[in-house]
């Protein structure tokens, strides 16, 4: 045995890998405390090459922990970043708070790996990484080290499970721009779109739904004009109103992502608003916030509402700031105006006198208040359409509230469209109310209500494809209203798109089933496709009479049946000869009685009857198109040819 064999076999000696010297372990006398000093000898120089360089550096990386400090420094900086970009956004600090933090756990990432790299970590501290293994307690060190992963990685479960279960659910979820910019899954719906439902009316009396339905409408109008948001119309949100549905059916039907709902309470002069943001694919709110103020605060704190609703739906704002408008300069005058509006929504003869009342009293505190009049002379419009006061009586006070209301007001788009149902009902000065038109439509061209007006004029004025594309961008903001669905019809019709105007007959169907001439617009569809059977099981469901005799004459003459045919065309004329000769002409139109329709035609011209307009369109009559007599009674009515 040699001198190295024998200290082997007392010490425990074993020579290391060929080309190093070993490590000499030296005995020392037992009344010193038992440490082991190392000494250690110079490598011998290798080649880089050579394998057993690469198995030291992956040893010196373990001897550090450097492995651990990395997955324990990301864990830790994933624990802090997740809850601090959740805190930030309730408490609205700014974005770039939050880059601020990532930016420094990333520059604290290289410090960490270096201050790893050159010390050993130990519980006494810090010590320099020259000592020897045992003395640096590398195992106790890695020990501890995986027990602190282990315990934030255990937080971290914890925290998704309480996120996902109750954090998400009650406070505001973080909203950022890639998500703002997607679509909502499953269908093609801008996230920039919001519907604002009607505000629920939680005053002790329950006597404020005026006030509660009024706040949230404004709040409509004035997200509606920033061009960057689509907003789905008053019509269609408030058709919700009192439904069961939950928020995430309302905004599918509404086909908009985010939802604005609400309550107000009142008491003596005191108001309480409390407004939530939801994004509707999820149900998590994203912003919540309650307002405390007077009456006379209720247009700063609408505009404080609908700036929070623009900051969390991340739009940015042409020149930062929303819209500017007029504020009503008599709070009483503006309670007044809502009471007018929500009174004038019933439309019974009823409501449309209280209505008619309360603006009256508005206007005359505060008679400088554009939309009191505006209201004003879509009230007295919409009582002579529906028969409920004297055309003669109504529309020239319908009139002089418009042009009122402009005065005031020149940028007031509902005025101008208001003027220009006046000038297409009243006066059919077509020039003029596609004037009007054309004004709202520069002024709020992603109004329902513009566009929807503006499809009405184009399918009068024979501009058919025109009056599709606008009545389509209609319903875009205005899903759920039957009236444009109709229209719509009308113009698909018109343009012999029959599988598109039954599809439209039939949603406005299903939206409104009383909606006086849908099914027999429907009903003339079917019978264009040679469905005879089921176009008069249509006529029998129509709900308005006039419109029910008309179709079955038509339908009856297609079926060969002319006794039925005159039975019905007769009571049709003894009902209504005088309040629609237009209607009749369309019977004798189609049955091919050209002469007895041009007489009918004549006598709706001298009536002003208020269906005539609608000829350029009408199928019923294209067999009268050929004959001079047409071309004379377009001009005769202002109609181009």
């Amino acid at each position: 045995m040699t001198v190295g064999d024998a200290q082997s076999s007392r010490d425990g000696y074993t020579r290391s890998n060929p080309g190093e010297l070993p490590e000499l372990h030296v005995p020392v006398p037992s009344a010193i405390p038992a440490t082991t000093v190392v000494v250690t000898a110079a490598p011998a120089p290798a080649s880089h090459h050579h394998p057993h360089v690469q198995l030291r550096v992956l040893e010196r990386l373990k001897q550090h922990n450097i492995g651990r400090v990395v997955v324990l420094y990301i864990g830790v900086c994933w624990f802090i970043l997740d809850p601090i970009h959740v805190v930030f956004h309730m408490l609205g600090v700014p974005e770039w708070a939050n880059r601020l933090v990532v930016v420094a756990m990333g520059l604290g990432f290289p410090v960490a790996l270096l201050t790893a790299w050159i010390y050993h970590i130990t519980p006494a501290g810090l010590p320099a990484s020259g000592l020897d293994e045992r003395r640096s307690l590398l195992r106790r060190t890695s020990a501890r080290l995986n027990r602190a992963i282990g315990a934030v990685a255990a937080l971290l479960a914890l925290y998704f499970l309480l996120y996902h279960f109750w954090l998400a659910k009650h406070v505001t979820e973080p909203v950022s721009e890639s998500r703002v910019e997607a679509e909502v899954p499953g269908a093609a719906i801008p996230q920039r779109s919001i519907a604002v439902l009607p505000f629920v009316d939680m005053s002790q009396a329950r006597d404020q739904q005026y006030l509660a339905d009024g706040l949230a409408e404004e709040l409509l109008n004035l997200l509606a004009q920033i061009p960057e948001l689509r907003v789905a119309a008053r019509t269609s949100a408030f058709a919700f109103k009192n439904k069961p549905e939950d928020i995430t059916s309302i905004a599918k039907e509404l086909r908009v992502a985010h939802v604005l709902e609400g309550s107000v309470r009142k008491a003596g002069d005191r108001v309480r608003i409390t407004a939530q943001l939801i994004r509707a694919d999820s149900g998590y709110h994203l912003w919540s916030q309650t307002y405390d103020g007077t009456l006379d605060d209720i247009f700063k704190l609408q505009d404080q509402i609908a700036g929070a609703v623009v900051q969390a739906l991340k739009v940015k704002l042409l020149g930062g700031n929303l819209p500017d408008r007029a504020a009503p300069a008599n709070v009483d005058a503006y309670n007044l105006y809502l009471q007018g509006r929500f009174l004038a929504g019933r439309r019974t003869q009823e409501g449309f006198a209280q209505s008619l009342d309360a603006l009256q009293r508005a206007l005359k505190l505060d008679p400088s208040y554009e939309p009191s009049w505006t209201e004003l002379s879509i009230v007295y419009g919409d009582m002579a359409t529906s028969g409920l006061m004297s055309p003669d009586q109504a529309l020239p006070k319908s009139r002089d509230a418009a042009q009122r209301a402009i005065e005031l007001n020149p940028k007031s788009a509902r005025a101008h469209v208001a003027l220009a149902y006046l000038h297409m009902n009243d006066d059919w000065n077509w020039a003029e109310a596609d004037r009007e038109i054309r004004q709202a439509l520069m002024l709020e061209p992603g109004s329902s209500d513009v566009l929807h007006a503006a499809g009405s004029l184009d399918l009068v004025l024979g501009r058919v494809n025109e009056s599709v594309t606008l009545l389509r961008a209609a319903l875009e903001r205005d899903p759920v209203r039957a009236s444009t669905f109709y229209n719509l019809g009308v113009a698909y019709a018109a343009a012999g798109r029959l599988d598109d105007a039954q599809r439209a007959f039939l949603r406005a169907i299903e939206l409104r089933p009383t909606l006086p001439y849908t099914h027999n617009a429907l009903g003339l569809v079917l019978l264009w496709r040679g469905q005879t059977q089921a176009a008069l099981a249509e006529m029998n469901r129509e709900t308005d009479e006039m419109w029910r005799l008309q179709g079955l004459a038509i339908v009856y003459s297609a079926m060969h049946r002319r006794a039925d045919s005159d039975a019905a065309l007769a009571q049709l004329i003894a009902k209504f000869q005088k309040d629609a000769p237009y209607v009749v002409a369309t019977v004798y139109g189609y049955r091919g009685e050209v002469d007895q329709a041009f007489a009918w035609l004549d006598r709706a011209l001298v009536a002003r009857d208020a269906y005539l307009p609608s000829i350029k369109g009408d199928p019923l009559l294209r067999g009268l198109q050929p004959d001079p007599r047409y071309a004379a009674l377009l001009r005769k009515a202002g109609l181009p040819p």
